[in-house]
Formats: C-alpha cells, sequence, structure tokens
C-alpha cells in the first residue's frame, strides 16, 4: 500500500506487476484471471480491473473504497467506506 504498487512472486522471482497505484488496499483474484483493485483513497478513489497487460477503471470518485467482490452473476459489490454503503456494479451482456 505504502509503495503504490503491486507485486509478483513467480517461482522464486519478485517482479513489479502495476505501479503508480495510489494507495492499493484490497485485491479480488477473479476466476478468469483478472483482479480487482480498490484505491483506498478518501476522496476520489477508484475501483479497479488488472486483465491481461491491461488496467481498466471501474469506478471512480469513491470515498475509501474497501473490499470488492463479485456475485455469480458477474456483479461487482463495492464497500465505501466514507459513505457506509455498499455500491452494486451491475453486469451488462
Amino acid at each position: 500500500k505504502a509503495n503504490n504498487r503491486i507485486i509478483k512472486y513467480d517461482q522464486g522471482k519478485v517482479s513489479t506487476l502495476l505501479d503508480n497505484l495510489h494507495k492499493p488496499a484490497f485485491l479480488n483474484c477473479l476466476d478468469d484471471g483478472s483482479i480487482l483493485i480498490t484505491e483506498d483513497k478518501t476522496n476520489f478513489g477508484r475501483l479497479l480491473r488488472y486483465r491481461g497487460s491491461q488496467l481498466e477503471v471501474l469506478m471512480k470518485r469513491l470515498r475509501s473504497p474497501q473490499s470488492a467482490i463479485v456475485d455469480e452473476y458477474g456483479n461487482i459489490y463495492i464497500a465505501e467506506q466514507k459513505k457506509n454503503r455498499i455500491l452494486k456494479l451491475q453486469q451488462i451482456l
């Protein structure tokens, strides 16, 4: 979190997977190989998805986003601590 990056440990080697993040806090590794990432920033926090070699912004302007989970239908739920609420990002087919 303090280094603003995500590192990868693979077969005894450490490498930087992502950098230039703002306080990455929560990671959720999904079945499809992608990773959900929250940036724990009081104002303007983001929910990101890293897939393959691409970083996608799913939500922005969040207030202290914490954990993010995916249900069986592909909907993403994110806990927003400073607003005491849970947001649902609905999967669009």
